[in-house]
């Protein structure tokens, strides 16, 4: 089961319950999301976030860093098969 899926009730949201993060890692033919983490102090990772492309990462991220301060970066998972 994708661990996105045991986020916080908010994040759950974002992700539309699950169901976006689970089609877009399983179908094939899906560019897979982009997932948001912000460093937290010692230097550990938090998740926060899922955004469809791109370009919704870095506009994101500009909001999370406008927003609150700190040190965020985006990755995005290949689906194996």
């Amino acid at each position: 089961m994708d661990e996105r899926l045991n986020a916080p009730t908010s994040a759950r949201r974002k992700l539309g319950g699950g169901v976006f993060a689970v089609l877009a890692t399983s179908h094939p033919s899906m560019v897979p999301p982009f997932d948001i983490f912000k460093r937290q102090p010692g230097g550990s990772v938090r998740w926060l976030e899922v955004v469809a492309d791109l370009e919704a990462a870095k506009l994101r991220v500009k909001e999370l860093v406008d927003c609150v301060p700190g040190e965020y970066f985006y990755f995005q998972s290949s689906v194996r098969t």
